[in-house]
């Protein structure tokens, strides 16, 4: 403290005949001289403009912008173009490779982003994340054929690309195999998933909803490690599910809905569910829920004794499993947190593999959810034998009464909370404990 304070002196203590001195000569060199891995890491806290300017006036940087610049990349697939350029693509004399062009004169910045990937190999073999934020809406159908035929290009060329995301849909439209420019108006033109050439080595892959016809993607699913659908997936009773995903996945994210018959119905689609999951015997963590809508159009199931027991089955195959998120784990009547509780003992029991478990909780009164995490917390002291404790997120306050049920004293529960959660949380202040809890 006191160096900055005599610091601080000498800077404010400066005459006004004071003259900034050049640049070190050197200072390019010195620069230059740094790890990439160093000069990649400075790039990270530097704004995207900051980081073009160096580029273009230190070539040696080139390497360093474009991993800036390139590594993740958004693409706006419906306003690559300006509203005046649409008029131009009714020409249907107008290639891919004129709609590139008039990307670049385009008032548009999200055409110009697009421009820029493809101006060198270089940016594309930095690519490694692709997000697609919307479908390539247009009045003119034409417009969604370039552009299908345009990411089609950027994921075949991008070597080194890990992780796509494709945009959201409208409700439960399906991406499409099969696109066919017919000339008519298509304001919501679909993207087309066929015959891509997925690059050796995407590992993550993100969908709205799955697709109706997924011979195009079997390939692909049988190498990734990842995988997300955003939109439950809805499926027709016994439907028998198999879309050709491999043993090397990790990753799943799908949530599932189906209308409900009579109760035979209903135990052939959970068990439909049930060997889809278990099949995926390498998964390390999961993210699923399981909803149905009974017979008389009732309220929509999502938590039952029978889905819960359809959850522990699925676990229990699973042996690599470390993390289980369960969607919709309905507690409107459980005050106490008693059926939280033990339904997060159960499938630790079940499980033993298992170090966390997030339960989404609808709250009806918001009309939102909030994720409740429990973690697998094992004491420093603990004798040989003793079993390992699970603990709600201190940052839920409402569940400080487990804390208290096992730790009993304000000054106990506060030690263990930041023994187990001090490196994730803020650990709340021993007044806030004292005052707050039961």
């Amino acid at each position: 403290m006191e160096d900055e304070t005599g610091l601080w002196y000498i800077l404010t203590d400066l005459g006004d005949d004071y003259v900034v001195p050049d640049a070190r000569p050197d200072a390019s060199t010195v620069l230059l001289s740094l790890p990439t891995e160093l000069l990649q890491e400075i790039a990270e806290y530097c704004k995207f403009s900051d980081v073009h300017s160096l580029a273009t006036v230190c070539k040696q940087l080139h390497p360093v912008a474009i991993y800036r610049l390139y590594t993740t990349v958004a693409l706006h697939a419906a306003k690559f173009l300006s509203t005046t350029l649409h008029w131009t693509l009714v020409d249907s004399d107008v290639t891919t490779e004129d709609f590139l062009d008039l990307c670049t004169v385009s008032e548009s910045a999200h055409g110009r982003i697009l421009c820029g990937l493809l101006a060198r190999q270089e940016h594309l073999d930095a690519l490694r994340t692709l997000i697609i934020c919307d479908t390539p809406t247009s009045y003119l159908s034409s417009y969604g054929r370039h552009v299908n035929m345009i990411i089609k290009d950027i994921i075949s060329r991008a070597r080194g690309l890990r992780h796509i995301t494709f945009p959201p849909l409208g409700y439960n439209r399906p991406y499409s195999l099969h696109h066919a420019d017919s000339g008519a108006s298509n304001y919501d033109s679909p993207l087309d998933l066929k015959e891509y050439q997925w690059p050796s080595s995407l590992k993550s892959l993100r969908l709205d909803v799955l697709p109706e016809n997924n011979t195009d993607l079997r390939t692909l699913l049988g190498e990734i490690s990842s995988l997300m659908i955003r939109h439950v997936v809805h499926i027709p009773g016994d439907e028998t599910l198999n879309i050709g995903l491999g043993s090397n996945l990790r990753h799943l994210d799908c949530r599932w809905h189906f209308y409900d018959g009579d109760a035979i119905d209903r135990r052939w689609t959970l068990m439909s569910i049930h060997n889809f999951i278990t099949a995926l015997s390498g998964l390390e963590s999961l993210a699923t829920g399981i909803q149905y809508t009974p017979q008389n159009w009732g309220k929509i199931v999502r938590m039952s004794s029978e889905i819960l027991e359809v959850y522990i089955n699925i676990i229990k195959k699973l042996k690599r499993l470390r993390e289980l998120k369960i969607y919709g784990f309905d507690s409107r009547e459980d005050p106490e947190f008693t059926l939280e509780h033990s339904a997060v003992l159960r499938f630790a029991n079940t499980c033993p593999t298992l170090r966390q478990v997030i339960l989404q909780i609808p709250d009806v009164h918001r009309y939102t959810e909030a994720d409740i995490m429990w973690k697998r917390c094992e004491h420093r002291e603990a004798v040989t034998g003793e079993a390992p404790i699970w603990l709600p997120d201190p940052a839920t306050v409402q569940r400080w009464k487990i804390w208290f049920k096992v730790y009993t004293t304000a000054e106990l529960v506060e030690k263990r909370m930041h023994q187990f959660w001090g490196k994730e949380r803020l650990i709340p202040s021993l007044i806030d404990i004292e005052n707050f809890g039961p």
